[in-house]
Parts: structure tokens; sequence; C-alpha cells
């Protein structure tokens, strides 16, 4: 399969992202290269193109259980006598005190 737009990766390199995205991190492929059928599938591009916003992707579904999960987490640290995520490091500041 032939890329027929400008695609780049995200900084993970764990998707693809069209030209012009936020997260766009890494020039992969230009109109007219070669792009192999297990990239194209991992990435869910079609006739050398991602798909458009009104198309179906894998990706939502993956982020739900990603948020599923985190949801759970922060549900388990607001419980009270539980610390809250991120508690336990971290930089701590005291204050100066005047010398009289």
């Amino acid at each position: 399969m032939r890329a027929t737009e400008r695609l780049y990766l995200t900084a993970a390199r764990d998707a693809c992202v069209p030209e012009g995205s936020k997260d766009a991190a890494f020039l992969w492929a230009a109109p007219g290269d070669e792009v192999p059928d297990e990239a194209a599938a991992r990435f869910g591009l079609v006739d050398g193109a991602l798909p458009k916003a009104g198309a179906k992707s894998r990706k939502p579904a993956e982020d739900k259980e990603r948020r599923a999960e985190g949801e759970d987490k922060a549900r388990q640290a607001k419980e009270p006598g539980q610390p809250r995520a991120g508690d336990g490091g971290g930089l701590k500041i005291k204050t100066a005190r005047k010398k009289e």
C-alpha cells in the first residue's frame, strides 16, 4: 500500500496521526511512500490514509478500558484513610523563617 497523505507518529510512536495534529512528533510517511501491510493494519490505514473522523476506530475502545482502570484507582484513593494517588513523593518546600 502507498501512503496518500503525510502521516506522523506520536512521541511514544504508538499511534499514527494526520498532518496538523497536536500529537504529531515524527514524520512517518509522505504521499507515495510504501507502507507495509502490517503497519497499515496496526494503525488502521484505509487506502493509504487514516480513516475520516466519522469512521469507526479501534482506539476509543482501548481508551475506555484504560479510563475505567484509572477511575477505579481514583475511587480507591478517595476512600477515607487511604492515601491519594501520587502522594508519597515529590518536592516538599519549607517556608523560610525570619531570624530576629
